[in-house]
Formats: structure tokens, sequence, C-alpha cells
């Protein structure tokens, strides 16, 4: 078998965002249980993932439900439960229903506490959203609309919030809770040093083990190829392109790669994955 050449292509990614937001403060409870899970929020999956991203992917069933714990270590005392169902409505649509209450437990009232009330303090939020989404090959989107009721101890508080997002098809940029990395209008998946705190949520992520850390250096940073994004910016190929003798490399729209060398996504050493689904072809 000859030696195959590698076309490669950067697609154009949207991080997902917030359409508008009316919740309450004691929604920041479950971004501080975030940090506890297993996985970055961003990556989970299931009926219940939706309430951590709108567009996350349900499992292929007519009807699906799924409840997920959250706890927080019992320094912080903070626990929740999330629970939903999912029903598929045909073409790639599907609808859920979504309920989660997260509660702060134990805090002892004092004399200057707002009420004299016996027992502890009440500190919880829940919410009940409707979500719709809508999957095509590697193209995910998805809204969720949420009904907000909070309280600390004698005050309340509530509203709506109404989130959208893509499925990012780069899962290091999903997965980073901080913005390092980011997908630029030319494509790249790009590297800010200077918001990396290190938790290396990317390397997890990335099932191409692109993102690498500096387990050397003193001071680490997390390195990765960046397609050369500022040649691109400069209408250049990328570097390893441009340096090839052999021509082994190529780089362009995916589209019009395909049209030139077939669209062949599998070669040896290379794992392809379905979910993300790489923009990458090869020709033997």
């Amino acid at each position: 078998m000859g030696r195959p050449s590698l076309i490669l292509f950067v697609a154009l990614g949207t991080a997902p965002a917030p359409l508008f937001a009316q919740a309450p403060s004691a929604a920041d409870l479950w971004r501080v249980t975030a940090t506890s899970l297993s996985t970055p929020a961003a990556l989970e999956t299931g009926v219940t993932a939706a309430f951590w991203n709108p567009a996350a992917p349900v499992r292929d069933a007519s009807l699906a439900a799924g409840v997920q714990v959250v706890q927080t270590p019992e320094a912080l005392k903070m626990g929740g439960v999330l629970v939903g169902a999912d029903k598929a409505l045909g073409a790639g649509w599907r609808v859920g229903l979504l309920y989660g209450r997260i509660d702060v437990r134990d805090l002892v009232r004092t004399t200057t506490s707002p009420s004299s009330e016996d027992g502890s303090i009440p500190v919880y939020e829940q919410l009940l959203g409707l979500r719709t989404s809508y999957r095509h090959g590697a193209l995910a989107v998805g809204a969720m609309l949420e009904m907000h009721d909070a309280r600390f101890d004698t005050e309340r508080d509530g509203g709506l919030t109404l989130d959208a997002a893509p499925v990012d098809p780069a899962p290091c940029v999903a997965a980073c809770p901080v913005g390092a990395l980011q997908k630029t209008v030319e494509g790249p998946v790009i590297y800010d040093e200077q918001k990396c705190f290190g938790c290396r949520y990317c390397m997890v992520a990335c099932p191409f083990g692109v993102p690498d850390f500096e387990w050397e250096d003193p001071t680490p940073w997390i390195r990765k190829c960046d397609f050369c994004a500022d040649r691109l910016k400069q209408g250049l190929e990328p570097a390893c392109v441009d340096a090839c003798t052999m021509r082994a490399l190529d780089a362009g729209p995916l589209v019009e790669l395909r049209k030139q060398y077939g669209n062949i996504r599998d070669a040896e050493g290379f794992i392809y994955n379905k979910k993300v689904i790489p923009s990458v072809v090869f020709k033997f």
C-alpha cells in the first residue's frame, strides 16, 4: 500500500451562548456544582445533559429518560438532582422536559440572621425547563426555556432564561471552562495561554490527542497545532503544506478537497471519530 496523502481542513464552529438570561443569582449554585462533575459540563451526554448544553446528544430512542445526581465535596455541602424525559419527533427533531433542584445544606442561623425561624437556613434553586433540539450528522443545535425559582432564607427570586447553542465540532473548545481555546473565522482552533489555568479538560475532550501538556516545564502550558492561523489570515497555506517537498499535504475548504481527492476518511494509524467527524480526507 502506498503512502497516504493527508488532506486537512479545520471547520468553523460556534461556542454555546445564551440568547437572554434573567436567572436568579442562586443559579450560581449550579455553576459551583458543575465543577464536581466527572466530565466537563459541556461534554455531558444523555437526557439531563440538556441542562448543561441545550444541544447535548441523546441516544437514538423514541422515548428516553434520565436522572443525574450532582454533589460537591463535603466542605461545600451542596447537592442536587436533575430529572428529565426526551421524545423523538422525527426528522432529527427532539423535545424534552427537565426538572432540577439544588440545595445548600446545614446552614445554621445566627443572631444576625434575617429570620428567627427554627431550623437551618433554606438556600436552594429549582428550575423547570422545556428543551428542543435538532441533529443531522455532525450538525446539532438546541434551545431550552427555563423557569427558575430560588430562595435564600426569607428572600425569594425567580426568572426565565432562554439558552441556545450548537454543538461545537471541536470538543476541546466546548470543554474549556475559561475560553482559552477558540475557533477563528478562518477555522483553526487557537490557544490563549493567558486565559488557561491548567485544568487539561481539553486533553480529555479531544479524541485525537492533539492538545499536549508541558509536563517537564515548571511553568507549563497546553501546546497544540493551530493550523498556522496567522498564515491563513494572510491567505497563505499552513507551513507544513508549504514545506512538504512531496506535496503529501494539502489544505482548503473541505468540499473542494473532497471533489479533488475523494471522501476516504480512514487510514492506517488514524482513528476516525463518528461523533466529532473530523474534517480530513485521505488519498492513497
